[in-house]
């Protein structure tokens, strides 16, 4: 049975929500005014002149939508609107007056979402256990599914499969992926750009252009800036989102990043420089010296909470270590909290590092040397682990799966088959992830 009602309203377990895709369908505002329905989102707005752009959405748009006034550029007034196939579940690629591009989920991208879910086709339709198909929406970045608020009031519901918010970027590549505030931020590679996806409207558009840059691979985001490494030199750079201004935050002299990661906390920047070795901290404010904090041959991987640093050692022996954020400078090599062969990607909550060797996906206290629990076997290579409060999420870029392992139920939950997924971020109500393969971004309902 489809999710939607004859007129579109969806009833999630959070708010009800109306999707449209015919501007007469929006004339329910209770005020006589007549309704627009809005081509980037599928959702009503109607006439209001306290907006730039003319244009407020109703109360019945998903969360972070209602209420909102629609971005000058990207609103629609009336007349025609969303279009779709008979297969359609988002709106056509299309660029409003302001550049921002408008989703496009035919691209030709292939998804199969978890059996828990149904199954995707290619098509966008939902296919229930049965053999049965339910069709998805007919219009709408998000507004297939329930958006809840953080406290996970909605569940994944069967028809909510990946959609493709970004992309693809011609001549590049997508790698890196980080949010930062209402934007998810994704990097291109040698395409040298930062794109970015805007939750609220749905749209997507280009950040910036870093031409003296290498490669943009690995990415951090802060509260107003994405911060990245340039895989053939010895910068680190930041940009404000959304205004796209790129500055130096500093420099490591004859360094060379590769795939080095970086990680925030509230001070200061921590970068690996993986190609040349060793790891580094820079304050957040353009302009600042480059501080070494370990001694590291091969770092790959770092990870910051309040106490200490974590990163990866791939010369000789692979190992985590961590040093003290407070024995900085004084303790250039750390302690080992984990030894492994063939160590990759990592990420650290409030108790354990969850970490790949091999084909695993195990976990090791952080605070001390241990023996890792290993959690699930035959993961392929992770590119990137991220984690929430219920789940470790991770993309493995050999089995083309995105994942994600239950901390309650200690169960694996594969959510979607997907081209050579690298770059990951974990949001509110959903996950996002780089698939260099189409070079898009993907974005899929917790």
């Amino acid at each position: 049975m489809s999710l939607l009602g004859a007129a579109g309203l969806l009833l999630l377990g959070c708010k009800s929500t109306f999707e449209c895709t015919d501007d007469s369908q929006c004339n329910a505002n209770g005020d006589g005014k007549e309704g627009t329905c809005q081509p980037a989102t599928g959702f009503c707005s109607f006439p209001d002149d306290d907006c730039d752009s003319g244009q407020r959405y109703g109360a019945l748009a998903p969360d972070g939508l209602a209420g909102a006034c629609v971005p000058e550029g990207t609103a629609s007034t009336g007349g025609p609107t969303l279009t779709t196939g008979n297969n359609d579940t988002t709106p056509s690629q299309s660029t409003g007056s302001s550049g921002a591009v408008v989703a496009d989920a035919s691209s030709g991208s292939t998804f199969s979402a978890s059996a828990s879910s149904g199954e995707l086709d290619t098509s966008g339709n939902s296919s229930d256990s049965d053999g049965s198909s339910d069709s998805g929406s007919s219009g709408g970045i998000v507004s297939a599914c329930c958006v809840p608020g953080c406290d996970g009031t909605c569940p994944r519901a069967a028809t909510c499969g990946p959609v493709v918010v970004g992309g693809p970027v011609a001549a590049a590549e997508a790698i890196g992926v980080a949010i930062v505030g209402d934007a998810v931020i994704w990097s291109t590679g040698f395409g040298r750009t930062l794109e970015m996806y805007a939750m609220q409207t749905g749209t997507w558009s280009q950040l910036a252009t870093v031409d003296d840059s290498d490669f943009i691979t690995k990415i951090a985001g802060g509260d107003n800036h994405v911060y990245f490494l340039d895989h053939g030199g010895d910068t680190v750079k930041r940009a404000s989102v959304p205004g796209g201004v790129v500055e130096i935050v500093t420099t490591v002299n004859g360094a060379q990043a590769g795939f080095g990661s970086i990680a925030l906390n509230d001070t200061h920047a921590y970068f690996a420089m993986a190609t040349s070795g060793d790891v580094w901290r820079t304050a957040l404010a353009p302009g600042g010296d480059a501080e070494l904090v370990a001694l590291v041959d091969v770092p790959l991987h770092v990870a910051v909470d309040d106490t200490h640093l974590y990163f990866v050692e791939r010369a000789g022996i692979d190992e985590i270590r961590r040093i003290a954020l407070d024995e900085i400078g004084a303790d250039l090599f750390g302690g080992v909290v984990v030894t492994h062969p063939s160590l990759g990607a990592f990420a650290i909550d409030g108790e354990w590092i969850y970490y790949q060797y091999a084909d695993r996906l195990a976990r090791a206290l952080k605070a001390e040397f241990d023996d890792s629990e290993v959690l699930v076997n035959g993961v392929g290579s992770i590119w990137e682990i991220n984690i929430d409060e219920q789940h470790v999420y991770f993309t493995s870029e050999t089995d083309d799966t995105l994942a994600r392992w239950d901390k309650d139920s200690e169960e694996l939950e594969e959510l979607a088959e997907t081209d050579t997924p690298w770059g990951l971020a974990v949001g509110c109500d959903r996950v996002y992830w780089a698939q260099s393969g189409t070079e898009e971004l993907i974005s899929l309902q917790k």
